[in-house]
């Protein structure tokens, strides 16, 4: 059977460095604001530790991209072998344009779900995200645990609509 690869983790790469260098450089801003500001009046005081807290969150931010990064690397590592379904796309349930709605389909018994507001690695494309996943489709899914890491698309595209 031959199948075209839509999504593939391992050469897609890390999408959110951003988040990280931006975060870093936030971060250290504020860092630099809590030092530069004078904290004697009750106005640079609360400026003072609002840059702290500020620095706090965004560090925390850096720190849930690192590990998401991480759980990337798992999932490409070569140690990772990726578990294989194949079969007609079934029971579509595309997520609304708006919010962190879940989309969800099955391939046989396995359901296969993902958000595509999520920050974590993996294929996460809705339909209103132009996903070309439809009901009656044949594909490939390469998926460790609940992350699909591969997506083929195989045979001919059925009709458009969901």
């Amino acid at each position: 059977m031959k199948c075209s690869t839509y999504f593939d983790m391992a050469v897609s790469g890390f999408q959110n460095w951003g988040v990280v260098l931006s975060g870093i450089a936030l971060a250290l801003a504020g860092l630099f604001l809590f030092f530069l500001i004078d904290g004697r009046s009750t106005r640079s005081f609360l400026y003072k530790w609002a840059a702290l807290v500020s620095f706090i969150v965004l560090l925390l931010s850096v720190a849930s991209a690192i590990r998401g990064y991480v759980h990337y690397r798992e999932l490409t590592s070569s140690a990772t072998s990726p578990e294989i379904a194949i079969g007609v796309v079934k029971d579509l349930h595309q997520a609304g344009q708006l919010g962190k709605q879940i989309e969800s389909f099955f391939i046989d018994d396995k359901k296969f779900s993902y958000s595509g507001t999520s920050f974590e690695p993996g294929f996460h494309q809705t339909f209103a995200q132009g996903s070309p996943l439809r009901n009656g489709m044949l594909i490939r899914v390469h998926y460790v645990g609940d992350t699909i890491v591969k997506l083929e698309l195989c045979g001919p595209m059925p009709a458009p609509g969901p």
